[in-house]
């Protein structure tokens, strides 16, 4: 499962940022993605992107996102230090020591600064907080597609704040910046015929999250999805119109998610066009699930 982190450092607008209306998110499957703002502004990295290390921490080549913020960047090599120094602070990290100096006082870091493609690379908070900046963090899950299959992913947001802001502002350039990395995700493309469904993902709310695209998108007015109940192996439960071919073709998609076979399928769904009545349940069985159905509900039960 691939981790997109968006570190937002809310700072001053300098020359290695791009404006957050034009976000870049690599949106290959493959690998680990970092994004890095500064204020709603995009940091760019030529040579060595972010990372999170072996110890769980959001790495950063400190040189960009620092001078991004009016800090100046030193590299003592002798030393093997870095000094970051703003208008009241001076840090000073050491290549794989994580013992750090924030005027003059020493810290401990539970990860330390490395030498990654001739970039020194520090701990993101470990460098913020110790510039003065304050951080929060959200994680956002999303949905993609990678060769007609849907994958999960998560974007973990790290926001810094350096200025001082009401928390209603805060909250405002957070929101922003949230739509607008989202606006530029990318998205499952949801198939008219049933038979073309993706196959389900076998995790309870990201099934959740597709069916809801499906419905959304493609549902029939009268067709209402539920949230699943993973403790009574419920995988699917909705509300349809079964005596319309949009209301049938909203629950065909849903059973053929779970099912992958159009055969079955078209079987359940000859019995609601022909048979049912709302509220009289038949009983379907597959290998893998339980299908209990009336001509307005459908429950779906992983065995």
């Amino acid at each position: 499962m691939k981790k997109i982190i968006i570190v937002s450092l809310f700072l001053l607008l300098m020359p290695t940022v791009v404006l957050a209306e034009d976000v870049q998110i690599a949106a290959s499957i493959e690998g680990e993605e970092l994004l890095v703002f500064v204020d709603d502004k995009q940091v760019n990295f030529p040579d060595q992107e972010p990372f999170i290390d072996e110890n769980n921490r959001t790495m950063i080549p400190v040189r960009f996102p620092t001078e991004a913020f009016g800090a100046e960047v030193d590299w003592v090599q002798e030393e093997q230090k870095v000094v970051t120094k703003n208008q009241d602070r001076e840090v000073k990290m050491w290549i794989d020591n994580n013992i750090m100096e924030v005027n003059g006082e020493e810290q401990e870091m539970d990860t330390t600064p490395i030498i990654k493609n001739d970039r020194t690379v520090v701990p993101t908070r470990f460098i913020a907080e110790a510039l003065g900046v304050d951080v929060d963090y959200e994680r956002v899950s999303y949905i993609a597609e990678d060769d007609s299959e849907i994958v999960s992913d998560n974007i973990g947001i790290v926001f810094n704040f350096t200025e001082d802001q009401l928390e209603s502002e805060i909250e405002q350039l957070k929101e922003d910046i949230m739509t607008k990395v989202k606006d530029n995700l990318p998205e499952i493309e949801v198939p008219e015929d049933p038979a073309d469904a993706h196959p389900a993902l076998d995790d309870y709310n990201l099934d959740y999250e597709v069916d809801k695209k499906y419905i959304d998108e493609l549902g029939h007015e009268d067709t209402t999805l539920h949230e699943p109940n993973e403790l009574q192996g419920l995988s699917a439960y909705m509300f349809y119109d079964g005596w319309t071919e949009e209301g049938r073709q909203d629950a065909a998609r849903i059973l053929n998610r779970r099912l992958q076979d159009m055969d079955k399928v078209n079987e359940i769904m000859d019995y609601v066009e022909n048979e049912g009545m709302p509220q009289t349940f038949e009983r379907f069985e597959t290998d893998s699930y339980t299908i209990r159905i009336a001509s307005d509900l459908l429950y779906i039960y992983e065995k």
